[in-house]
């Protein structure tokens, strides 16, 4: 073991590694960590999100909202979803398809049913997570490209841990914050690192599994339970928001203790009315409790609950609350958004510090680069990790602009 300790080739490794893709790594660090206040700080740039509930104790019944967007829409608006945040302050999202397909948000007062406004799929959570998780890229090539690069991090996580001897004796070691730049910037790293360990750790392997998914170990989820004969219309003639709120007391005879949080119409005549949220299965997705509904005589198709996911689909819906941070609710996300900017400083570490150490030694030969373009061409052979890196997210930001130009 101590001969493993030893090898000369752990410090090449974690330079090889986590310089060569250093740029497109540090894109998912920035996009990932942005990504956990997303739905905030749209809150922030949208007035029409935000609700007041003054005097209120809470929020009025699923239907109200269902007939307030009903009454503000033309009849050929179709209504697909509706969602309720668990936050008092977020005003009801009422999704929306036209005619041709085209999709968007309205958002209902949950105190006073009135509409307020309307906006687009592609706000800054919509873009900063899809730039995040797929580039914005169609299909599943854009998921593949970000899992893949869940491998290089791992080579240099664990050449790292390697390098830095004894590496459990450290977490409370002082850094040296004077003198050398390279001196102080290696302690730093070093220290960040051990405390981010057990976020990357959790980082690490929900990538790969999003990996192990995209190439076919996807678990799938619970059958839609479609109607036979399918009706002729997508809804029956006089659906309102009565039957909104009946649908959702049958659901929660059926699954007592569901909080719910979304109820989705159907966008098909085969298609039942779904109510899913939270119940008491932990580290799963609200769509894992669900009840099925014939939007006609409101008849139950089907139910799942969380427990009784198959092994296979729990290790699937544990993977998004634990990499995106919102297992624990808000304290867990703001935990998670305080990781994500030390995942960032500590990148920006590790190039200073890589900087720093090639400045010397080319100091020595008499050479004499900027410091971005020492970077830049360290960034793989001839600088094709920094190349690739920049090619990959200038097609996500390209991507980007046709959306918002649509």
């Amino acid at each position: 073991m101590g001969r493993l300790w030893r090898w000369p080739g752990w410090h090449w490794l974690h330079s090889f590694f986590g310089m060569g893709v250093w740029l497109f790594l540090f894109f998912l660090f920035l996009t990932g960590t942005l990504s956990v206040f997303g739905h905030e700080i749209d809150w922030l740039t949208h007035p029409q999100m935000r609700a007041d509930p003054g005097e209120a104790h809470e929020k009025l019944p699923w239907g109200r909202i269902y007939d307030a967007a009903r009454a503000a829409l033309p009849a050929e608006v179709e209504i697909v979803e509706l969602h309720r945040a668990a936050s008092p302050l977020f005003a009801d999202s009422v999704q929306i398809r036209r005619p041709g397909g085209a999709e968007s948000l309205l958002w209902v007062d949950p105190y006073a049913p009135r509409v307020q406004g309307e906006t687009s799929f592609w706000s800054f959570h919509g873009m900063i997570s899809q730039l995040h998780k797929r580039l914005m890229l169609p299909g599943r090539w854009g998921t593949l490209i970000v899992t893949l690069f869940t491998l290089p991090l791992i080579a240099a996580i664990i050449a790292g841990l390697m390098l830095y001897r004894r590496f459990w004796t450290g977490f409370f070691r002082r850094p040296r914050l004077s003198g050398r730049t390279r001196a102080w910037a290696s302690d730093l790293h070093r220290l960040s690192a051990l405390w981010l360990l057990p976020f990357l750790v959790a980082i690490c392997l929900t990538g790969l599994w999003y990996l192990l998914e995209v190439l076919g170990l996807d678990a799938g989820y619970p059958p839609e339970h479609l109607i036979d004969p399918p009706r002729a219309e997508r809804l029956p003639e006089g659906f309102d928001g009565a039957r909104i709120d009946a649908a959702i007391a049958i659901a929660q005879d059926r699954l007592p203790g569901l909080a719910v949080t979304d109820v989705v119409l159907p966008r098909w005549p085969q298609l039942p009315i779904v109510v899913w949220g939270n119940l008491t299965a932990t580290l799963v997705t609200p769509w894992s409790n669900t009840v099925h509904l014939d939007p006609g005589t409101l008849e139950v198709l089907g139910t799942h609950r969380g427990e009784e996911l198959s092994v296979h689909m729990r290790i699937s819906e544990m993977a998004d609350p634990i990499h995106f941070g919102f297992w624990g609710g808000t304290a867990s996300r703001i935990l998670w958004a305080v990781f994500g900017v030390m995942l960032c400083a500590l990148a920006v570490l590790g190039l200073v510090i890589h900087i720093r150490r090639v400045a010397a030694m080319e100091a020595k030969r008499g050479r004499n680069r900027s410091d971005l373009a020492r970077a830049w061409r360290d960034m793989g052979p001839w600088g094709l990790g920094a190349w690739g890196s920049a090619a990959l997210i200038a097609a996500g930001l390209a991507m980007m602009v046709l959306r918002l130009m649509r």
